[in-house]
């Protein structure tokens, strides 16, 4: 077997051994890094994203950051990664892989509004900033179509101190600008 699929066998049974209790309070140090940096403060527009059960929810500070525009991911019939903002969390039903998805009558946000995009994954890794995902490349792909010349955003990996791995990049993954933690920023 792949180094890569074993690894994220590795995570995800490190991220199933985790309480419920302590997700909880795991993510709300998360949030509270996250909302401490000034990319943060700065962004107008952030892409998000809907937690699975085992990422950092970051739906707390959704809550508490209203000034802001959210959008959150959409994956579409073609496979497509698109962020949509919708007028509320509750507008965002279950979609096709049980993540919370905006529906189809929400706005497609443009990639040149985001002020930050937050970004889960599997693991991460603190030195060279890499980002391991579920293994079906849709964040890879949209990140590599951003224009990052034009209009600078800055991406923010989220996840828990237990994903931190040592992870070797491969030409089609994008790296993370910054990776947040619990106990870190990297």
């Amino acid at each position: 077997m792949d180094r890569k699929w074993e690894l994220r066998r590795d995570l995800k049974d490190r991220l199933a051994s985790m309480t419920a209790g302590e997700k909880a309070r795991l993510s709300r140090r998360i949030c509270e890094r996250l909302a401490a940096i000034p990319e943060f403060s700065a962004a107008r527009h952030v892409f998000a994203f809907m937690p699975l059960p085992v990422e950092p929810d970051i739906l707390s500070l959704v809550a508490a950051h209203p000034e802001k525009r959210w959008s959150f991911p959409r994956v579409g019939s073609d496979s497509v990664l698109t962020f949509c903002c919708p007028g509320t969390l509750e507008e965002a039903p279950r979609g096709a892989f049980g993540i919370r998805e905006p529906g189809d009558h929400c706005p497609i946000s443009d990639p040149s509004e985001a002020g930050i995009i937050l970004v889960p994954g599997l693991g991460f890794d603190s030195t060279n900033r890499a980002r391991l995902g579920r293994g079906r490349g849709y964040y890879d792909r949209f990140l590599s179509g951003l224009n990052r010349v034009e209009r600078p955003v800055r991406i923010i990996g989220l996840g828990f101190d237990i994903q931190l791995e040592t992870l070797v990049s491969e030409p089609h993954d994008q790296p993370m600008d910054r990776i947040v933690t619990e106990s870190g920023l990297y």
